[in-house]
């Protein structure tokens, strides 16, 4: 292996004058060096940079504002009930703002739909009170017997109850035209 590598060597000492006739014009040096100029400047653009990092502050901002809100709401009612005396079960409270939000929704679009029809207003009102006054009854048993689970599930069920009425005259009254309804249903409780 020494041997072909003196062999090279020596052909290459020997023709050494024959390899420098073959050199690269300037431009190809002047070529070679703007490349690499190129490449050591990098460009930094500040303003692309600025315009992401005051968004990521915005949304940072924004966030932290909408997390003080809820947490101010739920702080509230927790001082609300506890001047009420009354009971803070956590998973009751994230089923009733859950709940009123829905059941609050479900009751706009559905005077939405029967705008022209007020029996049906009526007759949901009037179901509505019957389950809310049963839900404070409810509530009172509550107060008596705080950690009752069945007063709990029984407190959610009503709310469900709610959602359901709601939701079942929504899906009659998207089937049929406005006009044409001429009785209202009535759930018994």
């Amino acid at each position: 292996m020494e041997a072909n590598k003196d062999k090279l060597e020596k052909f290459i000492l020997e023709n050494r004058s024959d390899f420098d006739v073959y050199e690269p014009g300037d431009q190809v040096w002047e070529k070679i060096l703007l490349k690499k100029e190129q490449k050591k400047i990098k460009s930094i653009n500040w303003f692309s940079i600025s315009w992401k990092v005051a968004a990521a502050v915005a949304i940072f901002f924004i966030s932290l504002w909408v997390h003080n809100l809820t947490s101010e709401k739920q702080v509230t009612r927790i001082i609300i009930a506890q001047q009420n005396n009354e009971p803070v079960i956590p998973e009751l409270q994230e089923a009733e703002a859950y709940y009123t939000k829905q059941v609050d929704q479900k009751l706009q679009e559905l005077y939405t739909y029967a705008s022209s029809n007020p029996e049906i207003k009526a007759d949901v009102k009037r179901d509505l009170e019957e389950l809310d006054n049963i839900y404070k009854e409810l509530k009172n048993d509550l107060n008596d017997n705080a950690g009752n689970r069945e007063i709990i599930e029984a407190m959610i069920q009503n709310y469900r109850l709610k959602l359901e009425i709601l939701e079942d005259l929504l899906s009659r009254l998207k089937n049929t035209d406005n006009n044409d309804i001429k009785e209202t249903t009535s759930y018994e409780l």
